[in-house]
């Protein structure tokens, strides 16, 4: 059969004979796990040509399975669904797992371009009339602006901020705008169409010709007084007319009632214009709705941000609240959906998250609308997404522990995390810790996009935006079945002040005795004076995070740690404990949410000493402990659990912890080194031996210091493998001048003075840390607990809450873009009588290589009066 008839090439520029030629790049499609809906208009000898193609760019095929009399097709793993059509099974269920279905054509053009092309241009779903659409909209106002990628992306289509090579369409109101200019000369293929057009296929639903609007003489200019009736629908959602569609026609009759008794407000906050306002207008009316005037007379609010007065009113009124896209997503979905139950459909704060403005993110293993919906919530979050992974970046969010991306991350230290960190970051609206298990968990053989987006906004925190201090503790509720409930409340943030030419005093030199002299025994407990306003926010979480992402102890003895924790919960069941001069309900929260981190870190302390901890994304790589009694299986006897058990507790007196390592040690590798009586581990409290290439300052090696292991050099792994027996150690031990010439350190001083101690350099120590530090807040928290000390976020640079610990002045690290929380602190310093003293993260990472600290002006950001 000649392809070129067939209703399935309908849309292919290329013959049988051109397809079957075509020769995909190596590994184009290696991400690709896929099925091919043969039914329909796609013929067997089509599915042949198509499954080829794939296979040679190392896609995966998955196909139905038989259930008894049934098919089954398993979505779990899949990535992408090739189909012309809809209309098959298991398609409502992959849209809502944001499984990418695309049309045969999007295999062919991948091919021939030797990439793969945008998934969004190739829906087969007539209703995302915009799909094969790419706007770049030049010279409008930034609230239309967001309304029309708003509603370009809700239909199928996409959008860029800066002309690209796969834009099809340039937005203006006039030719003078430069890229018009560029598009007319240099590239004819792009039109350049006035707003309009995307305005009046929104009001129409369907897509209709560009003819009537295009620049630089739209025939809808000349003629927009005249207004006629528009010919027939074609099939395939587009219509032709000559006309523009007056925007004071009667409003058309509706063609659902998803917004049936719904009055909506549109809030000023989206700037829109009257055109724009009048094109949301058409939408909601076409749809049941109506738009009122007053806030007082609507219940759903459609907003851009939780600062506004409309946006605080509309939530004490109990209305639905939401976003633009929100309402498009509605639009285009035929169906009511409530605006709390997907993240990015509920307005978003006009400030970032604190600490999130240092890291930069990158993407793995997530492609089309779930890529885009993890990079929408990284710019709502006040991050920094990257197309590529460089060495600057600190986190990689990735759907599975695989790939070039995920190994370049595990050796350049970064952070790497599943999409929930993400979610749960910006649903909590404060920095999650990587080392929470659920973030660094990827489930063998259940592909992560599945459960992309199911994540929920937090309510407690979703009401801090708008409570009074007046609410009292019940949760407002509506009427409809899908509204949500609110409750708790978190005290707002303001932002810092700058101090305009304020130079401090220099802290006094009478401390740095006591700092270098005094070696004191961790198991002794001096008793703490801590600030009256600061009580209910000294920390005694005993977690570090390990660069791999695993959860550790601090170097607290264990005859204390778990009396410590139990005491600290006991203490916060009684109201009494918490102690502050924030209202009653802050302290109510502070305390349920520390009570609920204790219990959990027992969970976590009593699953990791049973060893029933989720596998690790570095198990695939080998970077962990893998004695046999971690790699028990289902369906082993007890008799054979105990075999594994005695294996397991093999003496093995070396224990390794690999760190600044840039080669890989794969599973066999590892049990080579477990048989020769070297054990690698991940956790710095399990390790009697550091191997690093160099004295390092990555977050491992100095977690490690105050426990003063014996430090080799990584050559000591590569040669006990390669002669396959175990070397002397001594022949091995780290020597690194130039390291100890950077940073004025003896490492076998250090050691020793480690060994004296018995605890890193901040114990007994109190430190107060800004959000901004460089390295990040957890990364110095982590470094500063396993060094003895305790640490406490400032949030806000006019904090009421520091911690101060006897024998020390107050202590804040902070860096140079945040001098709007100096003033603040030494003023609160000299208020409670104490010393006061400001210094950058150098003085936390060069105190722990160092094991001492001093008190002077080496690491100071306060400048002599």
């Amino acid at each position: 059969m000649n392809g070129t008839t067939r209703s399935s090439f309908l849309s292919s520029p290329y013959s049988n004979e051109k397809m079957a030629a075509l020769e995909p790049r190596r590994q184009l499609f290696k991400n690709v796990v896929y099925h091919i809906v043969k039914d329909g208009p796609l013929d067997e000898e089509e599915y042949n040509i198509l499954s080829n193609l794939l296979k040679k760019g190392d896609a995966i095929e998955t196909e139905y399975t038989k259930e008894g009399s049934r098919k089954v097709l398993n979505l779990s793993n899949l990535t992408h669904i090739i189909s012309n059509t809809i209309d098959f099974p298991e398609y409502p269920d992959a849209e809502q797992r944001m499984i990418n279905v695309v049309k045969p054509l999007w295999v062919y053009k991948s091919v021939n371009h030797g990439r793969t092309a945008p998934l969004r241009l190739y829906s087969p779903n007539p209703k995302f009339f915009f799909s094969d659409v790419n706007i770049f909209v030049a010279g409008l106002p930034q609230g239309d602006r967001e309304a029309l990628y708003g509603g370009v992306r809700a239909l199928g289509g996409q959008w860029s901020e800066s002309l690209t090579r796969f834009t099809t369409h340039v937005i203006a109101l006039s030719m003078d705008e430069a890229s018009c200019k560029t598009v007319a000369l240099e590239r004819k293929a792009c039109k350049i169409v006035l707003p309009h057009w995307i305005d009046d296929c929104l009001k129409l639903h369907r897509r209709i010709d560009e003819g009537p609007y295009l620049l630089p003489n739209p025939k809808i200019l000349a003629d927009a007084n005249s207004w006629k009736p528009l010919v027939g629908a074609k099939m395939d959602h587009k219509f032709i007319h000559s006309a523009y569609i007056n925007d004071k026609m009667n409003p058309p009759q509706p063609r659902n009632s998803i917004f049936e008794e719904k009055r909506f407000y549109i809030g000023a906050d989206l700037h829109l214009s009257e055109r724009s306002s009048n094109t949301i207008r058409v939408i909601i009316e076409s749809a049941g709705g109506t738009v009122v005037d007053s806030l007082n007379d609507a219940n759903v609010y459609v907003g851009c941000y939780r600062a506004e007065d409309d946006y605080v009113k509309a939530c004490r009124m109990r209305m639905f609240v939401g976003n633009l896209t929100w309402l498009y997503w509605m639009f285009a979905h035929d169906e009511w959906a409530s605006p709390l139950k997907h993240l990015l459909h509920y307005p978003i704060p006009k400030e970032k998250i604190n600490g999130m403005e240092n890291y930069l993110i990158c993407i793995s293993g997530y492609n089309g609308d779930s890529r885009h919906y993890l990079e929408k919530l990284i710019e709502a979050c006040g991050a920094t997404y990257t197309k590529a992974l460089k060495t600057t970046n600190t986190h990689l969010i990735t759907a599975k522990p695989s790939g070039e991306k995920y190994t370049a991350a595990r050796d350049w230290n970064c952070d790497v995390v599943n999409h929930l960190w993400l979610e749960e970051t910006y649903a909590k609206w404060h920095v999650q810790s990587v080392t929470l298990p659920r973030y660094s968990h990827f489930p063998r053989m259940t592909n992560l996009v599945e459960v992309i987006g199911q994540t929920r906004l937090d309510m407690h925190e979703l009401k801090s935006f708008y409570a009074s201090e007046d609410d009292d503790a019940s949760d407002p509720s509506g009427d409809d079945s899908d509204r949500e409930e609110f409750s708790s409340a978190k005290e707002s943030l303001s932002a810092p002040k700058d101090v305009d030419g304020r130079r401090f005093a220099q802290i006094s030199q009478n401390y740095v005795s006591k700092a270098e002299t005094t070696a004191t025994d961790s198991r002794d407990h001096e008793k703490h004076n801590v600030s009256k306003d600061a009580k209910e926010n000294v920390s005694a979480q005993p977690t570090v995070r390990s660069l791999s992402g695993g959860t550790i102890e601090t170097p607290s003895r264990p005859s204390t740690k778990s009396k410590s924790l139990t005491s600290a919960v006991s203490a916060i069941d009684s109201p009494a404990s918490v102690t502050s001069s924030g209202g009653r309900r802050a302290k109510e929260k502070a305390a349920v949410k520390l009570k609920d981190d204790m219990i959990d870190l027992n969970d976590f302390e009593k699953q990791r000493k049973r060893g029933n901890l989720p596998l690790l994304p570095m198990e695939d790589k080998g970077n962990l402990d893998v004695s046999p009694a971690s790699r028990k299986r289902k369906g082993d006897t007890v008799e054979s659990e105990k075999k594994k058990s005695k294996v397991a507790t093999k003496d093995v007196a070396m224990k390794v912890m690999l760190t600044g390592y840039t080669g890989t040690v794969t599973p066999s590798e590892l049990q080579r080194l477990y048989n020769l009586g070297i054990e690698i581990v991940e956790l710095p409290d399990a390790a009697t031996h550091v191997a690093s290439p160099k004295i390092s300052r990555t977050e491992k090696f100095l977690c490690a210091l105050p426990r003063a292991p014996v430090v080799i050099s990584t050559d000591f792994i590569a040669r006990c493998l390669k002669e396959n027996k175990k070397l002397n150690v001594n022949d091995y031990l780290l020597h690194d001048p130039e390291g100890e010439e950077r940073n004025k350190c003896v490492l076998a001083e250090s050691l020793q003075r480690a060994k004296e101690r018995r605890a890193g350099p901040f114990h007994n120590m109190a430190i107060n840390v800004t959000p901004g530090i460089k390295g990040g807040y957890d990364v110095i928290r982590h470094i500063i607990e396993a060094n003895g000390g305790q640490c406490n976020l400032i949030r806000n640079a006019k904090a009421k809450k520091y911690i101060v610990l006897a024998k020390y002045p107050m202590i804040l690290i902070s860096s140079t873009e945040e001098v709007g929380y100096f003033d603040n602190f030494l003023t609160y310093a000299e208020n409670d009588g104490h010393d006061a003293c400001i210094f950058s993260t150098e003085w936390i990472l060069t105190g722990v290589l160092r094991m001492g600290v001093k008190f002077d002006k080496e690491f100071s950001l306060i400048t002599e009066e």
